[in-house]
């Protein structure tokens, strides 16, 4: 529980770096959100409702996982800017992640596995590539080229209530009443966090400009940096 939470820490280091890499704005809204957001990863992880176990090593790791993820998601920001796209941004990542992982991985049981179950091993292991793997990370990549890295990260914290629900369907794992009352506080967050901008409705926008504001934004850097290829 309580390495969840050092990860799920994440969007507080983008945030920060954000302000000051992308000048992106740390607004009361995002706050707000945030603070809900990890209180209900926290009700979720169920943190509090016992002694946690933990090491310092273990507590480094789990610091050093948020900031890493943070910095997955910051990295790709700047390269949505220059135009990249986040085919190109998941298929370098993926590839030298796993020419990095490659010396460590115990290929001998993974062979004994495959040898074992035949096909049903080999279909296991490509959907849980695909869904734990390249699918979130493509998604989120996307993502970064329509909203700010701060909000981008606040959004990906509905990841713990997602599991829950899945646990709850095919593993058939009861939630607690405090787990219960932290998705409740993660949904509320997501939903606030996703409200139109007053500021942007009171000057007279149309919700279909509030809405693509940030779209237009990153259009135009690619825009931007595509001419600046051609020159």
């Amino acid at each position: 529980s309580l390495a969840a939470v050092l990860l799920d820490l994440c969007p507080v280091y983008m945030i920060i770096i954000a302000f000051f890499a992308f000048h992106e704005k740390i607004t009361g809204r995002k706050v707000l959100c945030l603070l809900l957001s990890l209180a209900g990863v926290i009700l979720l992880s169920g943190l509090g409702t016992s002694k946690p176990v933990w090491t310092k090593l273990g507590l480094l790791f789990g610091i050093l996982s948020g900031i890493f993820y943070a910095s997955y998601g910051l990295l790709s920001k700047a390269a949505t800017n220059k135009g990249y796209t986040s085919t190109t941004l998941n298929f370098y990542s993926l590839l030298f992640g796993a020419l990095i992982c490659a010396p460590f991985t115990d290929w001998k049981t993974t062979g004994a596995i495959i040898s074992s179950f035949g096909a049903k091993a080999v279909v296991v292991m490509i959907f849980n590539s695909l869904c734990c793997s390249l699918f979130p990370y493509l998604l989120f990549a996307s993502a970064l080229q329509y909203i700010d890295a701060g909000k981008a990260g606040i959004l990906a914290l509905g990841e713990p209530v997602a599991a829950m629900i899945l646990g709850l369907l095919l593993f058939n794992e009861i939630p607690t009443i405090l787990m219960l009352l932290g998705m409740v506080v993660i949904i509320i967050a997501l939903v606030i966090m996703n409200m139109p901008d007053k500021n942007a409705i009171a000057e007279g926008a149309s919700p279909e400009e509030i809405s693509g504001s940030s779209i237009k934004t990153a259009d135009l850097g690619r825009n931007d940096s595509q001419d600046n290829r051609e020159k």
